[in-house]
């Protein structure tokens, strides 16, 4: 029985799992869209953001590339580069997805120093989108993860570049695990 349990059982389950997620994730990101829960952020962050900046920040030529000039030095870094689709949303830019299942990325949108947020993650699922209308919460989270990016860019060097990713990688694997077993976001919201 314990064989059947672990060889043949856990591929349904996660299927099924993975099925209802899909769904939960898609009405997590209508209700995100629908209310623009990060517009208080971005103009809270953006009023801000200049006594705060440590790093220059500037486009090249190659797609994603990016010039940083920080205290460690001037030097090339890939960085997604990306145009605001809404007005004022140039610091806090909610995605359905980012790369390798990170929560978090630091981008240059729009000349500006910004983060862009994986709404598909766990956490934004079962933390953030119980509290989407509560202001306070998504502006103090939101401030959390634009710190976190700015402080990467601040403190980023040309050896210890490639460690930054795998940074994110790893927390954005922890708080999946961590909150793995809160609640699903109810769907009987709006």
């Amino acid at each position: 029985m314990d064989h059947i349990k672990t060889k043949f059982i856990p591929a349904p389950r996660r299927a099924a799992e993975d099925r209802y997620r899909h769904g939960t994730a898609k009405n997590v990101l209508q209700r995100a869209e629908k209310r623009d829960a990060h517009a208080e952020s971005n103009r809270n962050i953006e009023e801000k953001a200049k006594t705060v900046e440590g790093a220059k920040v500037t486009e090249t030529e190659i797609p994603n590339e990016v010039q940083i000039t920080n205290p460690n030095g001037t030097f090339s870094h890939k960085l997604a580069v990306v145009h605001s689709q809404k007005t004022g949303q140039t610091r806090v830019i909610p995605k359905d997805d980012l790369e390798y299942g990170q929560l978090w990325m630091p981008a240059l949108v729009d000349g500006k120093h910004a983060v862009l947020i994986n709404q598909s993650h766990p956490y934004y699922q079962k933390v953030y989108s119980p509290v989407l209308t509560q202001n306070v919460m998504v502006t103090g989270m939101d401030a959390l993860l634009w710190a976190l990016s700015e402080a990467e860019l601040n403190t980023i060097n040309e050896l210890d570049k490639e460690h930054y990713e795998e940074m994110r990688i790893i927390v954005s694997r922890v708080l999946k695990k961590l909150v793995a077993d809160l609640p699903d976001p109810e769907e009987d919201d709006e």
